[in-house]
């Protein structure tokens, strides 16, 4: 790694690669130290490589010393502040907070001593786990919550399923207590049978969840290593087969207890064809079964929200078009570029050779695509009183080519865009979003107004154009500064992003963009090649990923409540033939016996809805903040949940109905 007489103004260029990089660009080969590479044009060479585990919080390739850039003027302009990042290891016997409050001290003393550049300002921190997935933690959070829900309703499948076979056991059960077992020893060989049907579903649950595996890579964000990483290890192994064993022995004690103590007189007399186990073992099934479908219906309901709202983020205006749009990135180096003049005429030559291709039809450049866009700086109105320091307007900037708002397709509203009259010792030109023009000049018409940007008073830029409000931070969050554009013609970028409209696929022009860079300058590359369509795809990468997820457990959990509620339903129906027999012997309608089992089955679904609906409500201020342009209290979801729910449980509780129905009385009464 780099020493302290490496990391100052003057030293030569040193880089360390990444492990990844070593790995894909040399081979892994030994010799790499040593060798010379040429990055921006001047010379580095290879001192060391980073093993393959250090991970940063932004996909690096390669290091190399901070302190030689650090005679950049813009650097050392105060009013720039070009955002550097550190990493700090916090001392022993001192917190976070604590060392937080020293940034704002020193924050403090030098916003005293250069009011003018740094008021307002501050260095800020947050520890790097969060830093790193911070981001993440709400969506995994309630990932989190709703494998809790879906193990709950397993769970209480399961012991509603052992309470039913503890109840059909009865007889069996009561000779084991007969002939001298005790009820240690049943509520034993019971645990032991839940234990066997866990460690069996754990065991094709893991084999299912190998076989997932790949489909939630595949539906992770790019770039995102850490979804990539995704593993089936021996941590994973043995949370996941010790959760299986506790939930059985947790929820099978329940049902191993009641079994274990049953009434012998009665159950020998009947010969195994009593009732449903009693009263109580009746109300528990219920009770289970009535717990199942309300989480199945507060699970229902955050999915149904998840993909309403991913529903308004794909339907959202951005305010440009992304479709058949190449990007690729540029950095010219400040060697083989020095001056404005070199750069606008390498940039021109691009631009026009990237023209003449075949299945191009528009190329232009800007700073940074709308999404990407993260420049901004203060303006002020020249006739208006100046801000105190450190409160000045802040205006969202980029810099753009002549047909940059063309191939978006953003409608021009009032004045022109760039054009070829645009130079370099012209008068600044700049076009800003109707915002803008609303919040500096309200009523009026700001074509030829001034506006000075950055601190430039000497200087100012004239208004020529008015454009519509971009979304330039994404789908779900409004700008929230104005928006202003500088011709590329007079604000020559040093780095920027191609954007080449294409007739058909734009992916398909990589190679041939790449190559045209080369022929103007065989020094030159291009990078993070990749379509608009892409780019605006990763905003919405993780919520699919999250809504996805939801939506299949959800569907899970659906699944098991309606086999859970037909379950329970089947059950009593089959503990009450006889009973069924007897009242169609009697006289009793068909018809009569399904309404009599319907009419449990609507009462348990009643409750359901009761108790999910108020979890729901719960489920809804968790997601708020999850949630684009849709009412966690949306009513048309919970409608529709309620709806879909209702439909499956009636039919749950139809079928064994009509087997109720259709009992034979003489086959219900042969057995007396």
């Amino acid at each position: 790694m780099f020493t302290v007489d490496d990391d100052k103004v003057g030293a030569p260029g040193l880089v360390v690669l990444s492990h990844g990089l070593w790995q894909r660009r040399f081979g892994g080969e030994q010799n790499v130290l040593g060798q010379t590479l040429t990055l921006n044009g001047e010379p580095y060479t290879v001192i060391g490589v980073a093993p393959p585990d250090l991970l940063t919080p932004t996909r690096v390739y390669f290091w190399t010393q901070l302190a030689r850039g650090s005679d950049n003027p813009g650097w050392q302009n105060r009013g720039n502040h070009p955002g550097i990042r550190g990493l700090a290891r916090i001392k022993p016997g001192f917190t976070f907070a604590q060392a937080i409050a020293d940034l704002r001290k020193i924050s403090a003393r030098i916003a005293r001593d250069f009011p003018d550049s740094s008021t307002g300002v501050a260095a800020g921190g947050q520890p790097l786990l969060d830093n790193t997935v911070g981001g993440y933690r709400a969506g995994l959070g309630l990932l989190l919550g709703a494998v809790g829900l879906v193990l709950l309703i397993a769970c209480a499948n399961l012991a509603n399923l052992l309470l039913a076979r503890g109840a059909a056991r009865e007889t069996e059960l009561a000779v084991r207590a007969a002939l001298g077992a005790s009820r240690a020893r049943l509520v034993r060989q019971l645990l032991v049978e839940s234990l066997v049907l866990a460690l069996g579903g754990a065991a094709l649950g893991l084999a299912f969840a190998a076989w997932a595996r790949s489909g939630i890579v595949a539906l992770s964000p790019p770039g995102v290593p850490r979804f990539q990483q995704i593993a089936i290890d021996g941590s994973v192994l043995a949370v996941t087969c010790g959760l299986a064993i506790a939930t059985a022995l947790l929820f099978g004690l329940w049902p191993a207890w009641k079994a274990a103590q049953p009434d012998l007189r009665a159950s020998l007399a009947s010969g195994g064809r009593g009732g449903s186990g009693g009263l109580g073992a009746a109300r528990a099934r219920e009770t289970l079964i009535v717990a199942e479908v309300a989480l199945t219906l507060v699970l229902l309901v955050g999915a149904g929200l998840l993909l309403r709202s991913f529903a308004q983020m794909q339907a959202a205006n951005l305010g440009f078009e992304g479709r058949g749009i190449l990007t690729a990135r540029v950095a010219l180096p400040q060697k083989n570029y020095p001056t404005d003049e070199a750069r606008l005429a390498f940039n021109t030559r691009v631009l026009e050779r990237l023209a003449t291709l075949p299945g191009v039809a528009r190329a232009d450049l800007a700073n940074g695509t709308p999404l990407d866009n993260n420049w901004e700086t203060n303006y002020h109105v020249p006739g208006t009183p100046d801000a105190p320091p450190g409160q000045n307007p802040l205006a969202e900037m980029n810099i753009v080519s002549d047909g940059y708002f063309k191939t978006l397709g953003v409608p021009l509203l009032r004045g022109r865009t760039f054009g070829p009259g645009d130079t370099l010792t012209g008068p600044p030109a700049a076009i800003i979003d109707q915002a803008f023009a609303d919040r500096a000049w309200p009523g009026v018409d700001p074509i030829g107004k001034q506006i000075e940007l950055g601190g430039n008073k000497d200087k100012p830029a004239i208004v020529v154009g008015v454009v519509p409000t971009l979304k330039v931070y994404g789908y779900a969050t409004e700008p929230k500064l104005v928006q202003a554009y500088f011709s590329a013609r007079q604000n020559v970028p040093r780095n920027y992003v191609l954007l080449i409209h294409a007739t058909n696929n734009p992916a398909a022009l990589t190679n041939a963009v790449r190559h045209a860079v080369l022929d103007v300058d065989p020094n030159q590359p291009i990078w993070d090649a990749r379509t608009l369509d892409d780019r605006i795809g990763l905003k919405f990468a993780t919520p699919r990923l999250y809504t996805f997820l939801l939506t299949i457990f959800a569907g899970l959990a659906l699944g098991l409540a309606a086999v859970g509620l037909y379950g329970v339903l089947a059950f009593q129906v089959s503990r009450r033939t006889r009973e069924f027999g007897i009242r169609l012997a009697l006289g009793a309608l068909a018809s009569q016996v399904t309404v009599l089992v319907l009419r449990r089955g609507l009462r348990l679904l009643a409750l359901d809805l009761a108790f999910g609906f108020l979890g729901a409500l719960a489920l809804g201020k968790i997601l708020g903040t999850l949630l684009y342009r849709t009412s966690a209290f949306d009513a048309g979801v919970r409608g529709g949940v309620a709806g879909l729910l209702a439909a499956i449980a009636l039919l749950a509780c139809w079928l064994p109905a009509r087997r109720a129905a259709r009992v034979d009385p003489l086959v219900a009464l042969r057995t007396e």
